[in-house]
């Protein structure tokens, strides 16, 4: 034990001791009620020190929260003891200031007791080590402070208060040695209290100092009962009675109280341990404990037998005894040595606790707390992506239509939601392809688990492994943790590839392996783990064109598409624009708070005729924007459609739709130097996603390098 336990267990050895003297001396001479409160402040104060001796001690915050909140308690607990020992012990008669102490520490008790760091601290955040004068090393918690913590500074200000003003009566009825006392023992508090300030404020570097003030204070004023105490503890009969008592205790207290002599062999056995080995203590004498333990344990029984019969014993320790039945039994062992008059090893006194059915208990919580840590862990992982997926979501969860096209769509859907087949979906970016997804996940036998996605595009290459497949703890700079990959958390669940296109050659190989066997492997990791995963891949160019120029491997193309579905865009399927124009519009104004329930024909008929290179989503933004800036009930456009104003009469130059939106594309582009992408580029000024504008581009023939030379096409 360090010195700073060998102190503090001292203190609350005397605490206790002068408590047990004190109740009895209470019980034989009552009503002296001061005798009786004497002790109970001393059982707490003996309890409040070994509980703040553990605190200093603590491994993790956990342990120090706990700690703390136990000692604190008790130590508001011995602070209402010492106002009643007050009033009891110099006969105050007016009552006014014990009562006002009283309820000052009674409600920051409360407080205390439903605060989940008690009173002192709103939260303790950390620990911090320092070292005693002597080389010992203690903890104490650091954190933000209670709100609430004056009430326990006002509770102490009472107290001290309830001091002063028994000093005071004690000196008007000249009763100086016991204001002395009182005063003294005010004396201890301040300072105390004083230190604890300090120690909080990390100036001074020290235990606190509460418990030698306990301990001095309950020295201080038992002074008067000493001499009554000394001889009541040298009465005979006291010492008899104490002797039956612990007599009586030992024949009937469910523990196994063995004693052991220098040899090793058992002197006594407490009846407890009979029932325990299924023999009689005539039995049980003479013969080597080593002899009642499995034969495998004997060896170890014995050598620390003989080693707790040469030096200080271990404070606990477990042996397995074998019970009557043939049944071990786990025993928490605790080792008393017994010395001589000449200081030499007489013997030991061992009592065990059966901690058996506790420890099965204990092994079986452990393992449900294991599962159950697991199945938090993975819930908490598929939390995580679910809600991005749930922020990254338009918030409309149906397909929005009723042309032949999308019919199409949908019926192709429908075949291929039931089964685990790998899916590719194609389409311009905006068609819903995600949504699709989807819809397919929802309506397959996997809609129980997640659907987790990842758009490879928006990854950059070195990162794009790691997040498919994860990697051990220490696999590269950084990994200070072992990670799961997307392929373990859609473990029988679906994954969807967005912008598959964009997965980089090296590693197209890595996931052909997982399609077709199901294996992979983390980065760094040595071990081959298995997932039951199906795939959605998605993206908005051709595969098949990325095939022939040889940037997307063959073998996985053809193992991607299984079952090609192909989104169509919304100029295909015009029939649709009135449908989801309404669905945003009244989606947008709940949302909004507003009411639009008109939507003229001459600007449905706008809507229609533009070509919407962004499909649905460009729709989805317009009329969003529409609802935002709309005044009244009649839904009118924020802006331009793509920058250029669309009507249905011909241009004054006779030029077709197609060719106003080439020719505004090349002033954008000639604008801003050719540059696409990028803060200033082309698809920032248009509003445009970049991939969006590129396929623009490529279906009216504009290329990007031609823009920088031409300023009209």
């Amino acid at each position: 034990m360090s010195p700073l336990g060998v102190m503090w267990t001292l203190a609350a050895g005397i605490c206790l001791c002068l408590g047990a003297v004190q109740l009895v001396v209470g019980l034989r001479r009552w009503p002296r009620r001061e005798y009786l409160v004497f002790a109970a402040m001393a059982l707490v104060a003996a309890a409040a020190i070994m509980t703040e001796a553990g605190t200093y001690q603590a491994a993790t915050v956990e342990q120090y929260r706990a700690s703390v909140k136990v000692t604190v308690g008790l130590q508001i607990l011995w602070w209402l003891g010492l106002v009643w020992f007050v009033v009891y012990y110099t006969h105050m008669r007016n009552r006014w200031a014990p009562w006002s102490a009283t309820i000052v520490l009674f409600v920051a008790g409360v407080v205390h007791l439903f605060s989940p760091a008690g009173i002192t601290h709103k939260q303790i955040v950390s620990l911090h080590s320092i070292e005693l004068p002597w080389g010992e090393r203690i903890v104490l918690g650091s954190g933000a402070g209670h709100p609430l913590a004056w009430v326990a500074v006002c509770g102490v200000g009472a107290l001290t208060a309830l001091l002063v003003y028994s000093v005071v009566e004690l000196l008007r009825r000249g009763a100086r040695r016991q204001a002395l006392r009182i005063g003294i023992a005010l004396l201890l508090i301040t300072a105390a209290q004083i230190h604890g300030f300090l120690v909080d404020a990390l100036i001074v570097r020290s235990p606190y100092l509460l418990a030698p003030a306990f301990l001095g204070i309950l020295l201080l004023v038992g002074l008067d009962t000493t001499d009554e105490i000394v001889r009541a503890s040298l009465l005979s009969r006291e010492v008899e009675a104490n002797e039956r008592r612990w007599r009586s205790m030992l024949e009937n207290v469910e523990l196994a109280v063995v004693g052991i002599d220098r040899e090793g062999l058992i002197e006594f056995a407490n009846p407890f341990m009979e029932r325990l080995t299924g023999l009689t203590r005539d039995q049980l004498a003479g013969r080597p404990i080593e002899e009642l333990v499995p034969a495998r344990d004997a060896e170890k029984v014995r050598l620390r037998i003989e080693e707790a019969l040469r030096t200080e014993p271990r404070p606990l320790s477990q042996w397995t005894i074998l019970g009557a039945s043939g049944e071990e039994r786990t025993l928490a062992w605790s080792n008393v040595r017994l010395l001589t008059s000449d200081g030499e090893g007489a013997g030991l006194l061992s009592v065990g606790a059966d901690v058996t059915d506790r420890l099965r208990a204990q092994e079986g919580l452990e393992s449900a707390l294991q599962e159950i840590s697991s199945l938090r862990e993975q819930l908490e992982r598929e939390n995580i992506y679910l809600q991005e997926e749930i922020r990254s979501a338009s918030g409309f969860d149906e397909i929005i239509g009723t042309s032949d096209a999308l019919k199409y769509v949908l019926h192709r859907l429908q075949q291929v939601a039931e089964s685990d087949t790998t899916v590719l979906i194609e389409g311009e970016t905006g068609v819903g392809k995600e949504l699709v997804a989807r819809a397919i996940h929802q309506r397959s036998p996997r809609t129980n688990r997640p659907l987790i996605k990842v758009n490879c595009a928006a990854l950059p290459p070195s990162l794009i492994e790691t997040e498919l497949f994860g990697h051990e703890k220490g696999a590269f700079t950084g990994a200070t943790q072992m990670r799961r990959g997307r392929f373990e958390l859609a473990d029988r669940g679906t994954l969807l590839l967005d912008e598959v296109s964009e997965l980089p050659l090296e590693l197209q190989p890595k996931l052909l392996r997982v399609l077709e066997e199901g294996d992979l492997q983390r980065v760094g990791g040595e071990n081959t783990l298995r997932v039951d995963v199906r795939v959605i891949a998605a993206t908005n160019g051709s595969l098949a064109e990325q095939v022939s120029e040889g940037r997307f491997r063959e073998d996985l193309y053809y193992r991607l598409s299984v079952f090609p579905l192909t989104v169509p865009p919304l100029r295909e399927r015009k029939e649709d624009i009135p449908l989801l124009v309404n669905h945003f519009v009244h989606a947008y104004s709940a949302a909004k708070g507003k009411t639009i329930d008109q939507i003229p024909q001459a600007l449905m008929d706008r809507l229609k005729e533009y070509e919407w290179p962004g499909n649905v989503r460009e729709l989805q933004n317009v009329i969003e924007r529409a609802v935002l800036t709309a005044s009244g009930k009649t839904l009118k456009l924020a802006d331009r459609l793509g920058g250029v104003e669309v009507s249905s009469a011909p241009s004054p130059s006779g030029q077709t739709l197609e060719q106003v939106e080439k020719e505004h594309i090349l002033q954008i582009l000639a604008r801003c130097d050719g540059r696409v992408a990028g803060p200033g580029g082309a698809a920032e000024i248009l509003g445009l996603n970049p991939s969006t504008l590129r396929s623009r581009m490529k279906k009216l023939g504009i290329k990007a390098g031609v823009a920088n030379n031409t300023r009209n096409p």
